[in-house]
């Protein structure tokens, strides 16, 4: 059965991230690790399973660059591996249709 349903498991891919730390059983969510919506992201640059996605919603907050992080040039590393990362697992959904990103409910198609 589990076979047979991942193309629809994988269908719709809805990751948030949140500006505050979460925890689960008194520990803060993905202890040990990364954040769950960097696992989730990394899950997806790196399997197969992300060419059955056909519609990707990115939500949360980020902290916003300072203006004094650009003004030599630089682009902030997290700004930075953000987008690497997330063009990597966009660059894997060969059937993607439907890409929304920003924060809470106010996406950007």
């Amino acid at each position: 059965m589990y076979y047979m349903t991942i193309p629809q498991l994988y269908e719709k891919v809805a990751l948030r991230s949140y500006s505050e730390l979460r925890y689960v059983d008194g520990k803060p969510e993905g202890f040990g690790g990364s954040s769950p919506f960097c696992m989730a992201l990394s899950g997806l640059a790196t399997s197969n399973a992300s060419s059955l996605v056909k519609d990707f919603r990115v939500t949360g907050t980020w902290p916003e660059p300072r203006r004094e992080d650009y003004h030599k040039g630089l682009v902030p590393d997290t700004t930075m591996l953000l987008g690497i990362s997330m063009r990597a697992a966009v660059d894997k959904m060969t059937t993607l249709a439907n890409f929304r990103y920003g924060a809470r409910e106010r996406y950007y198609n």
